[in-house]
Formats: structure tokens, sequence, C-alpha cells
């Protein structure tokens, strides 16, 4: 009894290790800007995929 209940703890230790080290990192991009144009324009554009490009860094055309 007392090798199982060692050998549940081992692997009760070595699946909490191992899925604490698996998780994935999060990385937070914050930034502000203000920007001079009537709200309902601004978020004409915000809400369009199409002109995504135009305002987010993050997307590489080539």
């Amino acid at each position: 009894m007392t090798n199982l209940m060692i050998t549940f703890f081992v692997i009760a230790l070595v699946l909490v290790t191992f899925s604490s080290f698996a998780q994935k990192k999060v990385i937070e991009v914050q930034t502000t800007q203000t920007i001079d144009a009537p709200i309902h324009e601004v978020y004409d554009i915000l809400r369009s995929f199409e002109r995504f490009p135009e305002w987010s860094p993050f997307v590489v055309t080539e």
C-alpha cells in the first residue's frame, strides 16, 4: 500500500510540474493613441476587416 501511495504521489508531482512548464506564456501589448476624428468614423475603420492592415502594426503585407 505504501509503494502505491508513493507511486501515486510521484506521478501527481510529475504531472503538476509538467503542466506548470507546459502552460503558454501570455504576452499583453497595450498602447494608447488620441485620434482626432469622430467616433463613428473610427469605429467604422476598426470594424472593417478589409481595412485592418491600415491601422494594425501586427499585419505584415508583402
